[in-house]
Formats: structure tokens, sequence, C-alpha cells
């Protein structure tokens, strides 16, 4: 059994990868070829609703990291991203309500290259 943060890292893991994108668990080497995903350690902010039963909030983000040229590839993989998001409701143990998504992209200059840098941040309700 697994808490519930490290069921829902492992649902957008797995997302991600069966979308085809290049997913990694923290920042890759310089080597990795763009784009590529990388998905934050889940947090939760927990309550006790009975003695056995606790809910609580469990966010993630996620990055996307792009080549500043590659406008329509980034967005295309953002909104996968966002829709599978969307429509995750249940993991193994729990049942998850979507309390919040906000995604956004920038521009960020790494050396001599300008890069775009994608992140969806997500919340939901456990019970």
């Amino acid at each position: 059994m697994y808490s519930q943060r490290q069921e829902l890292f492992d649902e957008l893991y797995k997302m991600s990868v069966e979308h085809g994108f290049n997913t990694h668990l923290n920042n890759p080497p310089d080597s990795v070829e763009y784009p590529f995903v990388v998905i934050d350690p889940v947090t939760m902010r927990s309550r006790r609703l009975g003695k056995f039963k606790i809910a609580g909030t469990l966010s993630a983000v996620v990055h996307v990291w792009s080549h500043e040229d590659d406008i329509g590839n980034h967005d295309q993989i953002m909104f996968q991203i966002e829709n599978s998001m969307l429509g995750l409701n249940k993991l193994e143990t729990v049942f998850l309500e979507l309390e919040s998504i906000n995604p956004r992209t920038m521009n960020v200059k790494e050396g001599n290259e300008t890069l775009q840098h994608g992140i969806v941040e997500v919340a939901y309700k456990s019970n």
C-alpha cells in the first residue's frame, strides 16, 4: 500500500509516459532531448475526519521544457497534460475532486538559448 502522494505521483508519471512524453523524476542531464517533462514530488495537506479516516488536498506540479521555437508542440503537450489531470477522479485507494488547475508558460534564458518552461499546478481534494 502506498501513500496518496505516491499514488498521485505514479498516476501522473504513467499518464505522461503513456502520452509518449520524455518524462523524468527530477531535472535530467544536459544531454536530454527537448521537449521533456519533469514531475515534482506530490505534497499533501491532510485533516482527520474520524479515527481511521483522513482527507486532504493533494498538490502536484508538472514542468514541460521545450525549445523556444517549438510553440505548437509545447502547447499540445501542455494541453494533453491538463486534459489528463481534468479527467483524473480516482486513484487506487482514494477518490479525487479537482480543486484547481493552473497552467502557465514562460520563456527562460539558459546559456545562449531561450526555452519555454511550462508549469501545470494541480490540486485535488481527496477523501
